[in-house]
This record gives structure tokens, sequence and C-alpha cells, in this order.
């Protein structure tokens, strides 16, 4: 998928035709999809085989919410 996704970075970068443009454009966006949905189900095999690490990080709540609101 990571393949994919930089082909169509290249072919963004060449002259296209409308239809060409339009073509490249969904099979980006396809392949984003289909690469954080595999993430997700990946996320949740390692939830599921207990394989998730937690690690205690200081956060300031308010700092946090800022930047939140700044996106």
């Amino acid at each position: 998928l990571h393949s994919i996704l930089a082909l169509v970075q290249l072919l963004e970068g060449t002259r296209l035709d409308e239809e060409q443009a339009g073509h490249v454009g969904a099979i980006g966006e396809a392949a984003g999809a289909l690469l954080a949905l595999a993430e997700d189900a990946l996320a949740l095999a390692r939830l599921d085989a207990g394989r998730v690490a937690w690690r205690v990080a200081e956060a300031a709540p308010r700092d946090v919410v800022d930047g939140v609101l700044r996106t």
C-alpha cells in the first residue's frame, strides 16, 4: 500500500488530463483508506493479543486542548 501511495504521488507530479487526474486521485484516496483500515485491524489484533505496551507521559491538559482547537 505504501508503494501504491508513492506511485500516486509520482503520478500527481506529471502532466495528466482531467480524467486521468481524477483516476489517480481516486486511487490515492482508496489506498489511503485501505491503509488506515489495515492499521486499525493490526491495532485491534495487538489489543486482542494483550501486546499493547502502555507508557506514562506527562501532559498538560490545557496545552492539549489548545492544540486541538488550533487545528
